[in-house]
């Protein structure tokens, strides 16, 4: 228990001195990523149900924490973008997700 708290702690002043929060999880940005890629599809495993069409067609970085998945389906593509948070135990938090579908327009 007592190396758990020392252990947030030493993560909290490393934030707050502007490293980033994988480096306080002591992992590179390859593995940081990949986690973050994990959580989204367990999400998308979990909650879309529409199990038909072509799959996933796209797996995008938009910026360093939010990450956007395309699936296509016949009538559009389904588009989520997911915000996330590495949290102080360095477990990965879905902070906000968003779905966009959009017909193709030619």
């Amino acid at each position: 228990m007592r190396r758990t708290k020392i252990l947030l702690a030493i993560t909290s002043i490393i934030s707050t001195l502007g490293f980033s929060k994988a480096m306080a999880c002591r992992e590179n940005a390859i593995s940081h990523s990949k986690r973050m890629i994990e959580t989204v599809l367990a999400d998308i495993m979990k909650t879309y149900k529409m199990t038909g069409g072509g799959g996933i067609s796209e797996i995008k970085m938009i910026s360093t924490n939010t990450y956007q998945i395309t699936i296509l389906q016949e009538e559009a593509p389904h588009v989520f973008t997911y915000e996330m948070d590495t949290q102080a135990n360095c477990k990965i938090k879905i902070t906000k997700k968003t779905e966009t579908t959009s017909l193709n327009k030619k």
